[in-house]
């Protein structure tokens, strides 16, 4: 066997090595020398070209992980949302039969939050809600922070019964959650709308329909979840 040490392309740092097996013992001399150093220059140029397409493939996986995640909230983004949800309602094309449901969901009175306690505490109420729904949804259930304090959850499941149990479990979490510091006797609530996917309907359709059972909740006295009309 023969190593040939593969430099970078400063040729003071060795950080590889090419192993080559011989299928006959040889005398070595100048000339496989010089052999071996013509051979370790097209080496070290692809080992190192491989290495840096390596940190750019890390790197971009980075950015986009910071492109698909609220930087405040921790949820995901539209961004993802647009990403995740065209795949998902694609499988949903092929078995209709698997339902997608979406929860719009709208903090009640959150401008007052931040009037009265400043953004900073309204910060807080955001992590807090979002938190509380990372909690309360399973593995497989997209989250998303639409903007401001406006949520949505989309859920697959063949059972229809899902999304009100997901979304009646984070309105009461976040009913009876209980803040501290200069928020600790303020309480929070939240106000929600489901709709169902229908067959080839668009993601943009589709959420606009959740929204629109949100407005209904908000508007019917808030805190509550609104099932969209069949």
């Amino acid at each position: 066997m023969v190593g040939v040490p593969l430099f970078t392309s400063k040729l003071d740092i060795i950080y590889g090595f090419a192993i080559f097996t011989l299928k006959k013992e040889f005398r070595t001399g100048k000339d496989v020398s010089d052999i071996m150093k013509e051979i370790s220059i097209p080496l070290s140029i692809a080992l190192e070209r491989e290495l840096m397409m390596k940190k750019v493939e890390q790197e971009g996986h980075k950015y986009y992980e910071q492109a698909i995640r609220d930087e405040l909230t921790g949820l995901h983004t539209r961004l993802f949302m647009k990403d995740a949800l065209g795949r998902i309602l694609k499988m949903n094309d092929r078995k209709p039969n698997v339902a997608v449901s979406a929860i719009a969901f709208d903090l009640d009175h959150f401008k007052k939050i931040n009037d009265k306690f400043g953004h900073y505490n309204g910060d807080i109420v955001l992590k807090a809600v979002a938190k509380i729904i990372l909690n309360n949804i399973r593995g497989e259930d997209v989250d998303v922070r639409l903007g401001g304090e406006e949520f949505a959850v989309f859920v697959v499941d063949g059972d229809l019964n899902v999304a009100p149990i997901i979304a009646e479990r984070i309105r009461i979490s976040v009913q009876n959650h209980k803040f501290t510091g200069v928020l600790k006797d303020t309480a929070i609530t939240i106000s929600g709308g489901i709709s169902y996917r229908r067959e080839k309907e668009t993601l943009e359709v589709f959420l606009h329909r959740a929204d629109t059972a949100l407005y209904k909740a908000k508007k019917s006295g808030r805190n509550k979840i609104i099932i969209e009309s069949k």
